[in-house]
């Protein structure tokens, strides 16, 4: 896990860094949320997305 982004929130929330991983560790565990990572424009990155969903039968 890159540790940097939550040197940052830790700084901003005024709480110790691994505080914040706890945190969102327990907020994963209770289903709160399912994930975290960037997002990033694919226009000035100079490709073009795609918005794709389908239905599959299991």
């Amino acid at each position: 896990m890159d540790r940097i982004p939550f040197q940052i929130l830790s700084k901003k929330l005024y709480i110790d860094e691994v505080e914040v991983i706890e945190r969102i560790n327990k907020l994963k565990e209770e289903g709160i949320i399912r994930r975290i990572g960037g997002i990033f424009n694919s226009k000035k990155l100079g490709y073009t997305s795609t918005l794709c969903a389908a239905r599959v039968p299991y």
